[in-house]
């Protein structure tokens, strides 16, 4: 752990104005709602994004009440002092003790419905065109936001559609290398080597002006969980933060040592499905690439298999697939990787997708999307199931 890892760090933010929202046909407008759109959530995730709102409510609920019983007896206090200084007398009851307002307890899980994952068998449901061929994509449980580089925008998709677009300015923000979405914040998080991004469609971007490089060590790739886990990892993995949202709090920072044994592995992209953390780790003597497997605490739960046919020209990209297996993008070659509950990884092999592969996103735990080059195209697959 460095020397720095337990110090709180005090964020701000700040909004670039000035910039509008486009739709295809280049008209300003302000965020668009998809009509008709039904949110399909696994049964897993869904409790789990129930239970933290439920409690996060609480709080809020909690938090105003107390804000409105404070400004409340501080009117009173002023009231009294208009009059007379010496009638001011202030009695505080003992706190009550909250815990017993909340009860936890464990619901009965359901049979959950097995996703064969065939690439040969997936249904294309829709495609989309786009303009470039880099592997910046991430999702909500509704949307997905592209970055089109050679435009400078961000595209943002729901399953049958172009939503919108939004102008990124490359000159100021810098180029993206990752992005997620963030539940805490209800914002889509975008990361460049130097700097940290918020964006909705309702609002412009503001910059995280806490969130910058360390010691030299440039962002790299970005991840979120359901609760309030925001995830940094470092060009390299020479650092790895965890910060909290959305009070912006810097939890704990690790160093590429306090994780790793050798003094050789470089870590290229960091992932997370609310249970575990998942980093893809190279070699870079033996150049054999694998999935760790870390809790929230960044503590090891399971060193990876070596991977086969991954060389040291492969990108090796991550996304979580479902019940706690993870899909491995090679944007080199035509080729996933699935890695299953045990760490077993099968080739998955697309003959039936003539295109490369350059990333891919999973949408409402039940659709699998792809980003696509030559042509460049954005394709949306519906999982397999029985």
């Amino acid at each position: 752990m460095t020397s720095d890892s337990k110090q709180e760090t005090k964020c701000s933010s700040t909004r670039l104005d000035g910039y509008d929202l486009h739709q295809s046909n280049g008209k300003h407008h302000s965020s668009q709602k998809s009509n008709g759109h039904t949110t399909v959530l696994n049964e897993c995730n869904e409790n789990q994004h129930d239970a933290y709102e439920k409690l996060n409510k609480w709080k809020m609920e909690m938090d105003n009440e107390l804000e409105r019983v404070y400004s409340s007896k501080r009117t009173e206090i002023d009231n009294l002092l208009k009059v007379d200084t010496d009638l001011v007398e202030v009695n505080i009851d003992d706190i009550p003790v909250f815990d017993k307002f909340v009860k936890v307890s464990k619901k009965e899980k359901k049979q959950e419905e097995k996703q064969e994952f065939d690439v040969d068998r997936l249904v294309c449901l829709h495609e989309f065109n786009l303009k470039t061929s880099n592997e910046v994509i991430c999702s909500s449980d509704k949307y997905i936001l592209v970055y089109e580089d050679v435009i400078s925008k961000l595209v943002l998709y729901d399953k049958q559609k172009m939503i919108l677009q939004y102008d990124w300015h490359q000159s100021e923000y810098e180029h993206l290398h990752d992005m997620c979405w963030s539940t805490a914040t209800q914002n889509f998080l975008l990361v460049t080597n130097r700097h940290l991004f918020t964006w909705n469609p309702s609002n412009d971007v503001i910059k995280i002006d806490c969130i910058r490089p360390v010691n030299g060590s440039l962002l790299w790739s970005i991840t979120t969980n359901m609760s309030t886990d925001l995830f940094i990892l470092y060009k390299l993995g020479n650092f790895i933060d965890r910060w909290e949202l959305p009070s912006w709090r810097l939890v704990q920072r690790w160093s590429n040592h306090d994780l790793f044994a050798e003094n050789d592995q470089r870590v290229r992209c960091i992932r997370t499905n609310d249970i575990h953390v998942a980093m893809t780790v190279e070699s870079m003597t033996l150049f054999q690439w694998r999935v760790d497997i870390f809790d929230l605490n960044l503590n090891l739960i399971r060193r990876g298999f070596n991977i086969n046919n991954l060389t040291k020209h492969s990108t090796c990209l991550l996304t979580k697939f479902h019940s706690d297996q993870w899909l491995i993008i090679d944007n080199n070659k035509n080729n996933m990787f699935l890695v299953d509950q045990n760490g077993v990884v099968e080739q998955k092999t697309a003959s039936k997708i003539k295109h490369r592969i350059k990333n891919a996103v999973m949408l409402d735990n039940n659709q699998l999307v792809l980003k696509l080059q030559q042509p460049n195209q954005l394709q949306i697959y519906l999982l397999n199931q029985h």
